[in-house]
């Protein structure tokens, strides 16, 4: 602006000093033609005289001016005004200098005077001057401002405006092509990352997915809704745009990728394993499950794919878990209780004693009978019989042979059977007649495998007893089995003791048998299986006598111990010429005693 006010002002002075060019048009003597036009008076030189600035060619001007000590003859300055005002139009129209009528009029002064314009006349060019700069330059600057208006429209017809942010970016001053290439460029950096289990991450980038942009306008609806005339109103305003830009990703491509996932190769899974219920003889545990990190590929696709569709960045397979998880935990309620089941059965320990011994009953007998059906934990109970019948064998004695140590010291084994083929049994004329061994224990083995499957069954350890059989049940284990009161019959020495308590109460001499198979008095070791005082033996009608007596003690059949009133003799060798039917004579001062000392059960030892 300022350069165009002086260039203004240059011309309003250049218009002045022309005005002394037209000077010679008028009728002024030629003396003075070409000097009238200056407004100031000259500068003095150093002689004091007076030089004109413009008054025409220098050679004429120095020829006529007149010495400085001559007086200066008078000159005329008549001027033609209406010349005057005709340049002066022109220079206005030319170079904007005021017309003539608003220049200030010079007064005429004669030869030697200086022409100066009143302050009336001075005030009234600076006023007007000031005027005709203002106005022009009001027209330079609505010139310019309209220039630059249009010119900021038109830019902003294409040119996003200042302060707008597309997708977090500053686009101001782009072009819908510029950020369109922004957009391409940032697609062609993306990658996705997947976060899997422990914070371990794979990346997919942009190629791996076949990713790619699909121009969908919306950078170019941005640009349209852009009012550019009003680009003025938009100089201090922000504008934020966001939006997903229109992409695309190929499936194959991207399937591919994912098959080349470290995740998915085998050599670095490891697949789950269910916890798995050990069961031993010496006790169940579990162990526990692998977790592994085995993934479910169909849930890791579905994954990715979502997230390509979405156009994230970040895939998490955590969560949503995409991992493939064992069925059966440690903790699993089923699992426990079959260990807890087990670990019962093999917790047991039942035991039944047999004198000095004691069988068990403990996880290495219950062990292989356990049966684990993925539900519960059974036992079969057909094993408990067979094993009782173990210990009966093992612990019976009755109708077994067994050894006796004898009065003497000596030791005898009694038979536990004896077969007689062709006497008939007194007590029921019956054929053989079957002499058993019935005094000792016999164990009572359905009732005992029950008493053991009931303990089982009730998870119930302990000390039990076996369940022996009430007749011929032995009084103890020691001894054989005979305790301390018993009787012994010696059939060779026809002798007779009787012990209470490991004391000798009785000893008598006896008459045994004859020796004949119907009628011999058999070995082995019998149970008195009754006592009655008085007492009738046998019967007319069968065994073809009636023998009444005081006190009866049978203990194989029908042979038993009684008094035999009616003998007066008794040991030696009688048997052998006259002895009984099979029974042991016994004389009767002696029989009462031991009636009172034997009771029902006490053994009875022939040998």
């Amino acid at each position: 602006m300022e350069e165009e006010k002086r260039t203004a002002e240059n011309a309003v002075q250049s218009a002045e000093n022309a005005v002394p060019e037209t000077a010679p048009e008028t009728a002024a003597p030629e003396s003075v033609q070409e000097n009238t036009a200056s407004e100031t008076a000259a500068p003095e030189s150093e002689s004091g005289s007076t030089v004109s600035e413009n008054a025409g060619p220098a050679e004429d001007t120095a020829a006529e001016t007149p010495p400085a000590d001559e007086e200066a003859p008078e000159i005329k300055t008549d001027v033609n005004v209406g010349d005057l005002e005709s340049k002066i139009a022109e220079a206005t129209v030319v170079g904007a200098v005021p017309s003539a009528a608003e220049r200030p009029e010079r007064e005429t002064v004669s030869s030697g005077e200086r022409t100066e314009p009143t302050p009336e006349a001075r005030k009234k060019k600076h006023k007007k001057t000031a005027i005709i700069v203002t106005l022009v330059l009001l027209l330079l600057l609505v010139g310019t401002v309209g220039g630059v208006y249009l010119y900021m429209a038109n830019y902003f017809d294409t040119h996003f405006y200042s302060g707008t942010i597309i997708n977090g970016k500053d686009v101001s001053g782009q072009t819908v092509n510029d950020v369109k290439d922004w957009i391409k460029s940032n697609i062609a950096k993306y990658s996705l990352t997947i976060t899997e289990r422990d914070g371990v991450t794979e990346t997919l980038s942009s190629e791996d997915v076949g990713w790619s942009y699909v121009d969908d306008k919306k950078v170019d609806q941005i640009m349209q809704a852009q009012d550019h005339w009003k680009w003025f109103l938009a100089i201090t305003k922000s504008k934020k745009f966001d939006f997903t830009a229109g992409t695309t990703w190929d499936k194959g491509t991207a399937e591919a990728s994912i098959d080349k996932l470290d995740c998915l190769q085998e050599a670095n899974i490891t697949h789950p394993v269910n916890a798995l219920l050990n069961e031993t003889s010496d006790g169940a545990s579990i162990t526990p499950e692998v977790v592994g990190n085995e993934i479910d590929k169909t849930k890791l696709i579905e994954q990715v794919e979502a997230a390509l569709d979405a156009g994230e960045t970040e895939c998490s397979i955590v969560d949503p878990d995409c991992y493939v998880y064992p069925n059966v935990y440690s903790t699993d309620e089923n699992l426990n209780s079959r260990m807890n089941q087990w670990n019962a059965y093999l917790n047991l320990e039942i035991t039944y004693a047999f004198g000095d011994n004691t069988e068990t009953v403990g996880k290495s007998t219950i062990a292989p009978c356990l049966t684990d059906d993925g539900t519960n934990v059974t036992i079969s109970t057909d094993w408990i019989r067979p094993l009782v019948g173990t210990w009966a064998d093992k612990y019976n004695t009755f109708g077994k042979d067994r050894t006796f140590k004898t009065h003497s010291g000596t030791t005898v084994t009694l038979p536990g059977h004896t077969i007689d083929q062709t006497s008939t049994d007194p007590s029921t004329g019956t054929k053989p007649n079957n002499h058993t061994s019935d005094y000792g224990w016999c164990l009572d083995s359905d009732s005992t495998a029950a008493d053991l499957k009931s303990a089982i069954d009730s998870m119930s350890s302990g000390a039990r007893n076996p369940v022996f059989y009430t007749w011929g049940t032995a009084k103890g284990w020691d001894n054989g089995g005979l305790t301390g009161t018993y009787v012994e019959v010696s059939l060779t020495a026809q002798h007779l003791w009787v012990y209470k308590d490991y004391q000798e109460v009785v000893s008598t001499d006896i008459v045994t048998g004859l020796p004949t198979e119907e009628r011999a008095t058999y070995p082995g070791c019998f149970a008195i299986d009754a006592k009655k005082s008085p007492a009738t033996l046998g019967t007319l009608d069968m065994q073809g006598y009636s023998q009444p007596v005081n006190w009866w003690c049978p203990f194989d059949g029908g042979r038993g111990l009684h008094d035999a009133y009616w003998r007066d003799a008794f040991g030696g060798t009688i048997y052998q010429s006259n002895g009984s039917h099979g029974c042991v004579n016994i004389p009767e001062n002696v029989m009462q005693s031991i009636y009172e000392t034997v009771s029902i059960g006490t053994a009875v030892c022939v040998y």
